[in-house]
């Protein structure tokens, strides 16, 4: 059983992934305001995932307030992590048109897309594994989250090596 400690935890480790997008603004040439295109994607992908799973934590102790049966809340839950990680990969795709997509991009894309899909059979009652599926929506989030952070640092590290 999904314990308020545990999805406390899953709400902290996004509020550092959000606070690191800021470490990520100011280092190098992009506190200069010099980003490049897919500079921008990739931060609004380290930080709404972390966004959806921040809010996502903090859902079901927030529903439990209103609804005594589990297994709807779990559901529903579901449903609203599924709804947010939709239109956020939909955002992605649309403003990532025009950029180089790496090898290891379409990958965590096409591993996004089988989360959907499991929390999907979920919400329809398929699976069910329903605090599972959540932890792992929200796992999504904070994934998604890092792979972004790890692309834009190591992207810091080849502009300072070039520059040397």
């Amino acid at each position: 059983m999904i314990t308020e400690e545990f999805l406390f935890t899953f709400a902290d480790i996004a509020v550092a992934l959000i606070g690191f997008s800021g470490v990520v603004t100011v280092l190098g040439h992009r506190g200069k305001g010099a980003w490049q295109k897919a500079e921008k994607v990739r931060l609004q992908a380290l930080v709404e995932p972390s966004i959806i799973s921040l809010v996502g934590a903090l859902l079901p102790s927030t529903l439990s307030l209103i609804m005594d049966n589990n297994e709807i809340l779990w559901r529903i839950c579901n449903l609203l992590v599924l709804v947010m990680h939709g239109v956020s990969f939909t955002a992605y795709i649309r403003r990532s048109k025009n950029t180089d997509t790496l090898l290891s991009q379409k990958i965590m894309a096409g591993i996004a897309v089988v989360v959907f899909a499991v929390l999907g059979l979920s919400v329809l009652g398929v699976n069910s594994y329903h605090e599972f599926t959540f932890a792992l929506g929200l796992s999504l989030g904070i994934a998604v989250g890092i792979f972004n952070f790890t692309l834009l640092l190591f992207h810091i590290i080849q502009a300072k090596d070039d520059a040397a």
